[in-house]
């Protein structure tokens, strides 16, 4: 991987390392404000994808027969970016409920079919598997604030990790250019 960043010009890996670096510590020392914007890129996302697929739909209306279900996921995109421009860090809190019940759910489906299954095939994987689920979902239902920060902590700890590895490459690349 190394190799191959020192093909890449030495300021553009400099500029990416700060780039990176600059983010992660804003999402340290503002995570509220960060997942608000992280929120309405997404929102952004959302509404002009919901409009081409609103446009779409509208142009298949005559080749194809489910051309209702395109317009339905626009208009659904659509209304989901307005209701992200409205409130982003409650729906970046909806949306963090929603994987919650998510893991919750398919957690508590993975243990039940690994106990059913267990006379048939070895459950040891599956069955842990599925009671972390529902451990991770439990907590995110329980304390979604302090979850949806951690997880931005991580990433900003993970983007400040690869901004130092990408300046440190952008260094060495221009000492031996």
């Amino acid at each position: 991987m190394e190799a191959l960043l020192h093909r890449e010009p030495w300021w553009s890996l400099l500029l990416r390392g700060i780039f990176l670096i600059i983010l992660g510590v804003l999402a340290f020392v503002w995570p509220l404000l960060t997942i608000a914007v992280l929120a309405i890129i997404f929102g952004v996302f959302a509404l002009i994808d919901g409009i081409f697929a609103t446009v779409i739909s509208g142009r298949l209306r005559r080749d194809y027969a489910h051309w209702w279900l395109m317009l339905l996921s626009g208009l659904a995109g659509i209304v989901l970016g307005i209701l992200i421009f409205l409130g982003p860090l409650a729906m970046a809190l909806v949306i963090f409920y929603v994987i919650g019940a998510w893991f919750l759910i398919t957690g508590i489906i993975r243990v039940i079919t690994a106990i059913r299954a267990r006379k048939e095939a070895t459950v040891g994987l599956p069955l842990t598997l599925g009671i972390l689920s529902v451990c991770f979902g439990a907590v995110i239902l329980i304390i979604p604030e302090a979850m949806l920060i951690g997880i931005l902590w991580l990433l900003a700890a993970f983007a400040i990790i690869i901004g130092i590895f990408l300046l440190v490459v952008g260094i060495r690349t221009r000492a031996g250019s």
